[in-house]
């Protein structure tokens, strides 16, 4: 098998991302979301199903202990308890002296009512100013996130129809958190929204292989890679793809094990640009909105690198087998290498 001194890898990075409940799909708007986050809406590429304890205030647990005015603005000092199960045990976190900051109107702090999922602000009529979600406090003590489902959530290029659009009415995602329902009854769904930044061409060059080609052919293979044409929508399938390779989520059944088949369209355009090496990278490090994702088979991380070999490095030198080290990400087996 011919081997080249220069190889190439495709590489995607992440770029952006939040989380939000299901119930919020079909109310976000700018004003809900936030500018910030409704504009990323509009560029996101790929959703996550994933899940984490659903937390609740224990009401009997909340004690008032003062205000102070900070530069920051008016903090309440408070006293309280979070409840979670895990596997049907309960658990519980207790926060001491936890401040939070409300608006100055604020007179008094209480838990909902039942489910008692947030502490509410009120002020001196007894009307709710803002409300604290258990979900956002407890971030502080689990910022873990299984991750249960992956699929395409790209509403199109213009930016008219956002990943929320696409999702509020999207079968697969309604059939996934029905039957999570029923899987995981402590646990709390959230949809997370990932845009990534358009395929990048990397080159790396074996300087150490004597026998490798490095002539005009070589060089006429470099050119014709650097101007590739892969569009977005197949870089998007190559991204799920390797997420879901990489993952191996629960419920992702069909693509499960498997990048696209060889035959594909998008994989035979990679293997026709001659691509060794394909690299996903997915970030969730952005505080205060950290997380660490995982599945049953990887664990949990906030910067994932998913990596895979499309040729044989056994055959042929890769991307990632430089030299004699022949030490590579997983190998996706395919008929055209």
């Amino acid at each position: 098998m011919t081997r080249f001194a220069t190889n190439f890898c495709l590489d995607v990075p992440a770029k952006g991302y939040f989380f939000i409940l299901p119930k919020e799909l079909h109310s976000a708007s700018e004003e809900t979301l936030g500018s910030v986050t409704f504009n990323l809406a509009k560029k996101c590429h790929i959703y996550m199903i994933v899940r984490q304890p659903k937390y609740t205030f224990i009401p009997e647990s909340l004690e008032f202990i003062s205000f102070t005015s900070t530069p920051a603005g008016k903090v309440a000092h408070l006293n309280f308890t979070i409840s979670y199960k895990v596997s049907g045990v309960l658990n519980e976190y207790n926060f001491e002296n936890y401040g939070i900051l409300v608006p100055e109107e604020c007179e008094s702090i209480e838990i909902s009512l039942y489910p008692h999922h947030n502490l509410l602000a009120k002020d001196s009529q007894n009307d709710s100013l803002k409300y604290y979600p258990a979900l956002q406090i407890a971030h502080e003590r689990n910022n873990h996130l299984e991750i249960l489902y992956i699929g395409q959530a790209f509403g199109n290029e213009q930016g008219s129809r956002t990943t929320l659009d696409r999702l509020k009415n999207h079968s697969t995602l309604q059939k996934i958190l029905a039957i999570t329902q029923d899987d995981f009854p402590d646990d709390q769904i959230l949809i997370g929204s990932f845009e990534f930044d358009r395929a990048r061409f990397l080159s790396s060059m074996d300087g150490m292989d004597k026998t490798a080609i490095f002539d005009e052919s070589d060089s006429r293979r470099f050119h014709k890679t650097l101007n590739m044409d892969i569009k977005l929508r197949e870089e998007i399938f190559l991204i799920e793809a390797a997420l879901v390779r990489y993952f191996q989520p629960q419920y992702n059944i069909t693509l499960k094990d498997s990048l696209p088949k060889p035959n594909s369209k998008t994989m035979r355009k990679c293997f026709d640009y001659d691509f060794t090496a394909l690299s996903v990278n997915i970030f969730t490090d952005e505080k205060p909105a950290n997380f660490y994702l995982y599945t049953q088979t990887v664990p949990p991380k906030d910067i994932h690198l998913a990596i895979f070999e499309l040729a044989n490095p056994q055959l042929r030198k890769t991307f990632f087998s430089i030299g004699t080290d022949m030490g590579t990400p997983d190998y996706v087996q395919n008929d055209y290498l």
